[in-house]
C-alpha cells in the first residue's frame, strides 16, 4: 500500500532467535533521563534488568502470549510469575560465564545498549520538552538474539517504576551516570 505524506507506520520483524535464559526468551529494560535538551544532557541508569518470560520459548505459536511477550504488565498474571522473572545484570553475567560467554556482557551487550540509548535519544531530542526544569524518563526494551546481537523492541516515554518483585526494589532508578 502506499503511504501518504505525513502518515505514520510501524515497520517491525519478529526475532525467530532470541538468546534463551533456561528455555526463556527476555528483554533487558534500561533507562535513560533527559535532562535537558539544550544543552544536551542525558543520563544513563546502569541498573539494568532482565524480564523474564513464565513458559518456554517456541515459534510454533506465535499467537500465546506468554512466551513471547516478555513485559512484566503481561507476565505478571501467569500463575508461575515471581522473583525468577527479573533478574539483574550480575545474575545474567553469571549465566553468561556458565555457557562459556563471560565477557559478552561487558565487551559486546552494554556498548551496543549504550549506543542504541544515544542513537535513538539524538533522534527524539527535537521533539522532547525543551522547557526549562523538565525532564524526561525513558525506558528501553532491548532483546538479544542469539549471537549475542542487541535489537531494539520499543522506547517507553512513561516506564513501569513499580516495584513489581523485591528485586526491583533495588534496581530502579535512584542512581544515574553522565
Amino acid at each position: 500500500r502506499c503511504m501518504k505524506p505525513g502518515e505514520s507506520v510501524v515497520v517491525q520483524e519478529y526475532l525467530m532467535r532470541p538468546m534463551l535464559i533456561g528455555k526463556r526468551k527476555f528483554d533487558i529494560r534500561a533507562f535513560c533521563l533527559v535532562a535537558s535538551v539544550q544543552p544536551p544532557v542525558v543520563l544513563i541508569h546502569e541498573g539494568m534488568y532482565l524480564r523474564r518470560a513464565c513458559e518456554p520459548f517456541a515459534t510454533g505459536d506465535l499467537e500465546r502470549r506468554f512466551p513471547h511477550l516478555t513485559n512484566i504488565c503481561v507476565q505478571k498474571h501467569h500463575p508461575r510469575f515471581g522473583e525468577d522473572n527479573v533478574w539483574d545484570l550480575a545474575q545474567l553475567q553469571a549465566h553468561l560465564e556458565q555457557r562459556g560467554l563471560g565477557s559478552l556482557l561487558a565487551e559486546k551487550v552494554l556498548p551496543a545498549i549504550h549506543r542504541v540509548m544515544a542513537t535513538s535519544i539524538r533522534a527524539v531530542l527535537s521533539s522532547l520538552s525543551t522547557a526549562r526544569g523538565c525532564f524526561q524518563l525513558l525506558g528501553f526494551d532491548l532483546l538479544l538474539d542469539d549471537a549475542g546481537l542487541v535489537y531494539l523492541l520499543e522506547v517507553n516515554r512513561n516506564p513501569d517504576l513499580e516495584p513489581h518483585t523485591r528485586r526491583l526494589d533495588g534496581i530502579s532508578p535512584p542512581s544515574w551516570r553522565t
